[in-house]
Formats: structure tokens, C-alpha cells, sequence
């Protein structure tokens, strides 16, 4: 084999299948088995190398990934799939394997509307909370047995799986949290839908104590036709 032909098989032996983000099948791999057969360690070993590098995240991926998001009129899920090409340098899925308990958590401007529309909202949400009142926000009603009343709550950052809606209709939101029952302040993830002017709480997640987060910060640049995250 010339060696243009080698390299171009080394590389395509990186390829692997990602799902959100794993490393879930080295196509590359497979396919340089079924077309080579290689009978020797030495003609066999590169296109292991070529595996393993694509696995720790140097190499060619087809990511697949899914989203999950709600329409703020109606409450319908809308569940979305698309997979991408990717060419990487690097150690990138080593990375989010050692880091993976860690989460990525965004402290910037980009939800400041959002967040004041959000905050004049929780506060009246627990003020009920804190009565034990009956008719607070669903998403609540399983905190009060389990962590009791509130003694403090601010803003903390938000969370995004994917550049942030262009609309800003569902957003997740982190908030600290210290409650009457734990000696601790605790993180809670607030999934919001704003309409119009409304704002609804969809799902309450407490965090425990010890969750790691990986603090950043962004600029979204809004075009005619998209956001460009950077």
C-alpha cells in the first residue's frame, strides 16, 4: 500500500459513532476490517491506534444528537434529532468522560429579561411555598415534605444543551437554594416557559450538595436567521 492510501485508511479508521456525545460504535474501525482483512500484527496495529485515538477523541465522529423542547402555547413536546460530521484534535471525549458529573453552567446576560420576568414570578411562588399553601405551582408540591421551607434563593446561572432558543420561550435556570431541613445551600434546576409576558415553572430539580458545575460565559450573536454562539 502507497503511503497516501495508508493515512487516508488510518483516518477513516477513527471514525466512530457518537451519541450525544459518547462514543458508541468504531464504524472506521469495521469498515477497515471488512475491506483489508489484515492477517498480520503489523498491517493490524496502526488501524487499532487509529480506533483508540477517535475514542479518546482525535479523529473523524458522526454525532447523533436528541433535544427535547416545549411549546409555550400549547405544552407539546417536541422531541428533535439531527447528526452532524465532526473532525477533532484532541482529548475531547476523554475530557467529558473524566468530567462527565461535572455541568456546564453558563453565568452571562443573555437570559437577563427572562430571569427579572422569573424572579417577580418566584417570588409570590414562595411565598405560597413557604405556607404550605395548597395552591402552589405543581413542579413545587414534592419539595415541601422532602427539604421544607425556603430561607434562601438566588440566581445562580442557566443551562443549555444546545445555542440557546432564539425566541428565549424555555429556558433552564440554576438557582442556589438553602432550605429550613439541610445545613447546605443546594443548587435547584428550574425549567421555565415564558408566553408573552407569563411564565410558567414546567419542573423542579434539586441538586445535591457536592454537584460539581463548570462555570462559563458566552456571547450569542442574533442574525437574521439563527444565533451564532461563541
Amino acid at each position: 500500500m502507497s503511503k497516501i492510501k495508508t493515512t487516508l485508511l488510518f483516518i477513516v479508521a477513527t471514525i466512530w459513532i457518537e451519541y450525544n456525545y459518547i462514543p458508541i460504535l468504531p464504524i472506521g474501525f469495521l469498515v477497515i476490517l471488512l475491506l483489508l482483512r489484515p492477517r498480520t500484527l503489523k498491517r493490524f496495529s496502526p488501524f487499532v491506534i487509529a480506533m483508540v485515538l477517535g475514542l479518546i477523541g482525535t479523529g473523524i465522529s458522526l454525532q447523533f444528537f436528541k433535544s427535547l423542547t416545549i411549546n409555550p402555547h400549547t405544552k407539546a413536546e417536541h422531541h428533535l434529532s439531527k447528526f452532524l460530521w465532526g473532525f477533532n484534535v484532541g482529548t475531547k471525549n476523554l475530557t467529558r468522560f473524566l468530567n462527565r458529573n461535572i455541568i456546564k453552567l453558563y453565568q452571562d446576560d443573555i437570559y437577563t429579561q427572562q430571569q427579572k420576568i422569573l424572579e417577580r414570578h418566584l417570588q409570590k411562588v414562595i411565598q405560597h411555598y413557604n405556607m404550605g399553601e395548597k395552591g402552589m405551582e405543581t413542579a413545587f408540591k414534592k419539595l415541601w415534605e422532602e427539604y421544607g421551607e425556603v430561607e434562601d434563593m438566588y440566581h445562580f446561572g442557566n443551562l443549555n444543551t444546545f445555542v440557546p432558543d432564539i425566541f428565549k420561550n424555555d429556558v433552564l435556570f440554576v438557582y442556589k437554594i438553602k432550605f429550613a431541613k439541610s445545613s447546605e445551600e443546594q443548587t435547584i434546576h428550574l425549567r421555565t416557559l415564558f408566553d408573552k409576558g407569563r411564565v410558567e415553572i414546567v419542573k423542579v430539580e434539586v441538586k445535591d450538595v457536592d454537584t460539581e458545575y463548570n462555570i462559563r460565559n458566552r456571547f450569542v450573536q442574533i442574525t437574521n436567521y439563527r444565533e451564532i454562539e461563541r
